[in-house]
């Protein structure tokens, strides 16, 4: 009898394995969209920017974009005599930010305070960074044009394809999720219960967990990752502690009835 119960756990937990396996290998394949090149002339003059192409959207702050201009023959830092300007640009082209920087500040940053109010996550902004000569007589100069995005949580958003392929997973898991869980209710009420389904019920609940940290990781849409992180307490509170202690129960009942 007990070689028997054992030889069932054994074979759930094998044919069990090979589905998370194939989670944990898919789920392992996400990539992530590329940011475009930027583009850029110089007369002279070699702009940096300092702006990442994708940053954390804050609440009740101003962030502080800066561009640094070198001579391109030489290296050097261009810290006087120069004057930058920002423009940043909604979707549609139109400006949401114009601002100019004569004076370089710690002897390298030209910079601009922009105000988080004007931004929205999940929206690719272009800007351009021109810098020229500040007398009529200078012939240096150059521009450099990017664009940015904010999101959530500072990473760059998933692609059209890795993000119906997260949506599927997640209906496979929290479909997978909810048959373990009636299966195992079902067998408890019938006092049929046994090892295979805790450790079915513990997988689930693993492989859960896997899809939320990857979620967490990549997705970065606050709605979302709060209705993972309400879903994934219900489904450890039902597929950790409940399973254990219906668990417990039919062995107590089974030893107490002498089966």
């Amino acid at each position: 009898m007990e070689e028997e119960y054992l030889e069932t756990c054994l074979e759930g937990i094998k044919a069990n394995k090979k589905l998370f396996a194939f989670l944990f290998v898919f789920l392992f394949a996400i990539t992530l969209v590329s940011a475009v090149p930027p583009q850029q002339t110089t007369e002279g003059w070699i702009i940096r920017s300092a702006i990442p192409d994708v940053f954390m959207k804050q609440d009740n702050i101003s962030y502080d974009f800066h561009a640094h201009v070198f001579d391109a023959t030489t290296g050097n830092p261009v810290n006087e005599d120069a004057t930058c300007s920002l423009h940043i640009y909604d979707f549609d082209g139109t400006h949401l930010f114009e601002g100019e920087d004569s004076v370089a500040s710690h002897d390298w940053d030209y910079s601009w305070e922009v105000n988080e109010n004007n931004f929205t996550t999940g929206i690719l902004y272009p800007y351009i960074v021109q810098c020229n000569g500040t007398y009529a007589t200078d012939d240096e100069g150059g521009f450099y044009a990017s664009s940015f995005m904010l999101t959530s949580n500072g990473k760059e958003p998933l692609d059209s394809f890795t993000l119906a392929v997260m949506i599927l997973l997640f209906f496979v898991i929290f479909v997978g999720t909810i048959v373990i869980t009636l299966q195992y209710f079902e067998r408890g009420v019938n006092l049929e219960m046994d090892l295979n389904d805790v450790v079915k019920a513990y997988i689930s609940f693993g492989v859960f967990l896997l899809y939320y940290w990857f979620a967490y990781a990549y997705w970065g849409d606050v709605f979302v990752l709060d209705l993972m992180e309400t879903s994934l307490w219900v489904v450890g509170f039902m597929n950790t502690f409940v399973v254990s202690i219906m668990f417990g129960f039919n062995i107590l009942k089974r030893l107490g009835d002498g089966k």
